[in-house]
């Protein structure tokens, strides 16, 4: 999926199962139609919105060889639910 309400415009990669049959190779297909598809209307960077510890979006990742500008990829685990704090 891209998102056009940002600059540049934000990929995102991910399967929503990490048993996902052929996972790994439809995240590629849509990572890099999306990016033959966005570099034909002129864009030249793209942000990507992906998980780590999606088991397709990491290989796929390094597979591209993306360049520019890094930042590091974080995940931040969910914790355990806190109790709600009374209101006074």
């Amino acid at each position: 999926m891209v998102y056009l309400d940002e600059s540049p415009p934000v990929v995102t990669a991910e399967t929503t199962a990490a048993g996902t049959p052929d996972g790994e190779r439809l995240v590629e297909g849509c990572v890099r139609r999306s990016l033959d598809v966005l570099a034909a209307r002129g864009e030249t960077d793209v942000v990507f919105d992906g998980h780590v510890s999606d088991p397709h979006f990491l290989p796929v990742w390094t597979r591209l060889g993306p360049t520019g500008r890094w930042f590091h990829l974080v995940e931040v685990p969910a914790g355990p639910a806190r109790p709600a704090r009374p209101r006074s």
